[in-house]
């Protein structure tokens, strides 16, 4: 469940506090950034983000490929909340990584196979940002590089322009300094060159605003971290997208908070969740169709859970259920823990969430609305899941 975010200097008409769903938010042009741009605020707390895919795949097989985008990168205190860029293979939602054995930094969905940049370095003496960690994520292992220590300037709520240029072998990150009015920016500075040995060349740009613990660390002051993004783009062969439809948030409300998933069962063939995809265009043509979704488990806080069993059983409009089994290496995250190398070692904690992605029958879809069920197999009644962040993609 997900509180209220203090709000301000977006566009006329909206209260001082916002929830779900109008937390994220087109703001129009003012003072500090001369054109509509995006708002996201972060009421989720300990640990909560907010992931924005871009659909259009993204790819840098045998070149150097480059993202840019223009976001308020202020650090104010580094357990409040900064922005991260990704590009995961998948199309699984809110990639996060896992520094901490506790898994309190951060400890939620790690993708597959990725890169992640985490702006989260508060530089000395305040007002500047730059690279806290950067992450080469393989079959969800994590290969972690820190120790960054070039900066640029930050202002609350005013733009710095990222430039990122990635190669299978090579990444670069370049920023300005905050621009005066969002549309003039000074020169960029590097502020990170690592060598990288990634297992992919084609994947999907995810920007994320990350919010740590903000009511925590502020006494109660700070209910969400808020930042400001503009003008993202990148470069290489225009590729051919999936179609997709996502299942809405549940909205369900309880005690002034609204929750955005969805309760799941243990059950084999039901008891399940019933979840509505609507305007399903099947393209002419189409051969394929998937489902992403991030689900959290309760891994095994009573000792007794069979991990190895876990599945994933599912129908879609009435038709036949189909079991999807963990992967080895989700299993493997449930179980012990994201595995590090490099400047980080050893097994971080998680706090259960996985991001799954796995095929469906494409004969099951119908044109129109879908109706989709979903509960889990060989998960006890004491381990209760729940199921967000559910897209269909049909290509």
């Amino acid at each position: 469940m997900v509180g209220a975010a203090t709000v301000s200097g977006c566009r006329t008409g909206l209260p001082p506090k916002v929830q779900l769903p109008n937390d994220t938010l087109i703001c129009a042009p003012n003072a500090a950034i001369a054109s509509g741009h995006l708002l996201t605020a972060v009421a989720e707390q300990n640990y909560g983000a907010h992931s924005y895919r871009v659909r259009q795949p993204f790819d840098f097989a045998a070149r150097t490929g480059t993202v840019v985008f223009d976001a308020d990168a202020t650090i104010e205190n580094g357990l409040y909340g900064w922005i991260s860029v990704a590009i995961t293979e998948d199309p699984t939602p809110t990639p996060s990584f896992s520094l901490y054995a506790m898994g309190n930094y951060e400890g939620a969905v790690m993708p597959r196979n990725a890169l992640e940049l985490q702006l989260s370095r508060d530089c000395p003496g305040g007002g500047g940002t730059g690279l806290g960690s950067l992450h080469e994520f393989s079959n969800h292992a994590d290969r972690v590089h820190t120790g960054f220590t070039a900066c640029v300037g930050t202002s609350r709520h005013h733009l710095n322009r990222f430039e990122l240029r990635v190669s299978q072998s090579q990444v670069e990150l370049w920023a300005s300094d905050a621009s005066p009015d969002g549309t003039t920016f000074g020169p960029l500075k590097q502020l990170a060159s690592v060598a990288v040995a990634l297992p992919f060349t084609r994947g999907f740009v995810q920007l994320t605003t990350h919010n740590h613990a903000t009511l925590k660390y502020s006494n109660d002051l700070v209910d969400a971290w808020v930042t400001r993004w503009d003008n993202v783009g990148f470069d290489g062969p225009v590729l051919a997208r999936a179609a997709e439809f996502e299942v809405p948030d549940s909205l369900a409300t309880a005690g002034g908070q609204v929750g955005f998933g969805y309760v799941t069962h243990n059950g084999g063939q039901g008891p399940a969740a019933s979840l509505s995809i609507k305007g399903v265009a099947i393209p002419p043509g189409a051969t394929t169709a998937q489902l992403t979704m991030t689900m959290l488990y309760l891994q095994n806080q009573f000792g007794d859970a069979d991990l190895d069993a876990y599945a994933i059983v599912y129908r879609l409009n009435g038709k036949a259920w189909h079991t999807q089994p963990l992967t080895t290496a989700e299993r493997g995250l449930l179980k012990n823990g994201v595995a590090l190398s490099g400047d980080a070692t050893g097994l971080a904690g998680l706090q259960g969430a996985l991001g799954h992605f796995f095929e469906v029958p494409l004969a099951d879809l119908a044109q129109g609305d879908n109706v989709l069920e979903v509960a889990t197999a060989n998960v006890g009644p004491q381990y209760a899941t729940s199921i967000s962040n559910v897209t269909l993609l049909v290509h």
